[in-house]
């Protein structure tokens, strides 16, 4: 899914370790890259190092592609700092802050690459609100430039307990969710959990698996916890919990 992005799309990748999210940093800003679209990574500095040296591990002149402008490496820290106010992204200053960055990008290339994790920081710090407000505004500017965007959650997708009504905002502000896990030994584990439960259980996620998720792209067995989590939530709890041993047992 991240190694051919489209302009205008949306992606959100959920993770719990760093290698897990640089693959798919790495995959998502140079799979089929031309030489007219330019990258933009907003992290903090311990990611930004880890990308960077993963793109120089991989033969990428850092250098080279900073000095032409293809390449734009920002704080997240500091730049969400620069247009909160009273605690929320104010839309006045995130365009006069992101806007000089993209229009000296849009001078030499046609389309841009987005990674940010500022959304990210504010999840971690508790402010949901906060994070689901910048992603519209994220939104609202994918109208306005022609490029990709991926943000990153450090989000554990099987604990039951994340399965609020501020996650299905996260996923209601993207166009495509990415799990952790490997989509078929996820479909697999959560097919396996299910025979555990009653058998109308078991054919209502798989009937639920096959209509996806209302707003959001996303593999089967991820749309099945959604609704799961809104029409039977303690069979959620159950499902997850067996999913995790499983697949724990099969990373052992």
């Amino acid at each position: 899914m991240l190694e051919d992005p489209f302009v205008g799309d949306h992606y959100v990748q959920l993770y719990q370790e760093t290698t897990e999210l640089s693959e798919a940093v790495y995959h998502f800003i140079t799979d089929n890259l031309s030489t007219s679209e330019a990258i933009i990574i907003v992290a903090t500095p311990s990611h930004t190092k880890t990308f960077t040296d993963l793109l120089t591990y991989k033969g990428y002149d850092l250098s080279e592609l900073i000095e032409k402008g293809q390449l734009t490496l920002l704080d997240a820290e500091d730049l969400l700092h620069s247009f909160l106010k009273k605690g929320m992204p104010d839309a006045e200053l995130f365009l006069n802050t992101i806007g000089p960055i993209f229009r000296k990008v849009f001078r030499d290339y046609t389309s841009a690459r987005v990674y940010g994790e500022m959304v990210n920081i504010l999840w971690q710090d508790g402010e949901e609100k906060a994070a689901i407000a910048l992603e519209i505004l994220w939104n609202a500017l994918l109208r306005d430039y022609k490029f990709s965007l991926l943000c990153a959650y450090e989000i554990d997708n099987l604990n039951h307990a994340n399965y609020t009504e501020a996650f299905n905002c996260v996923c209601n502000t993207h166009t495509h969710l990415i799990p952790p896990q490997n989509p078929h030994h996820f479909e697999k584990a959560i097919l396996d959990a299910s025979i555990e439960l009653p058998v109308d259980v078991v054919e209502m996620i798989y009937s639920t698996s096959k209509l996806g998720h209302p707003t959001t792209l996303m593999p089967p067995a991820q749309a099945s916890l959604f609704h799961l989590s809104k029409t039977m939530p303690n069979e959620l709890e159950q499902v997850l919990t067996q999913v995790r041993f499983d697949l724990n047992s099969k990373i052992q």
